[in-house]
């Protein structure tokens, strides 16, 4: 009998998960749709978003190029196009809100939030200041 890893030892199910019904969805001709938090740490890609800061975007085979699931640890990486140019889109996993079939709604969804900027022992945020010198003449 083999032993339980502890907690911390054990992958994230999300991108496991995402991967799978995304194959499923491909597999049933359904068009998935990713909803993902756009100022999430590590996204990337230039797209329209929306008035809750999220962005959605279809991600069937016919409408994007080179995707990429990196599971466990990676993210998701596409390249879209918009407005007549190619977009490259990267979303980390902890970004993904939903992941839903457009034509009848059937995926998962989660909470999420933008991680907390480190802060020192007395709550300052740690890190470079944002400063530059402006010189008067």
């Amino acid at each position: 009998m083999s032993e339980a890893l502890p907690d911390a030892a054990i992958t994230p199910y999300k991108p496991f998960y995402l991967k799978c019904c995304y194959d499923w969805f491909v597999a049933n001709k359904w068009s998935p749709v990713l909803v993902y938090l756009a100022a999430y740490p590590g996204c990337s890609g230039d797209l329209v978003t929306d008035s809750s800061g999220r962005n959605s975007v279809i991600i069937a085979p016919s409408a994007i190029q080179d995707l990429v699931l990196d599971v466990p640890h990676g993210g998701i990486s596409f390249t879209v196009e918009q407005d007549g140019l190619p977009i490259a889109v990267q979303v980390p996993f902890g970004a993904v809100i939903a992941l839903y079939a457009h034509e009848n709604g059937n995926g998962p969804v989660w909470e999420v939030d933008i991680p907390a900027a480190p802060a020192d022992a007395e709550g300052r945020p740690v890190g470079k200041p944002h400063l530059s010198v402006v010189r008067s003449s």
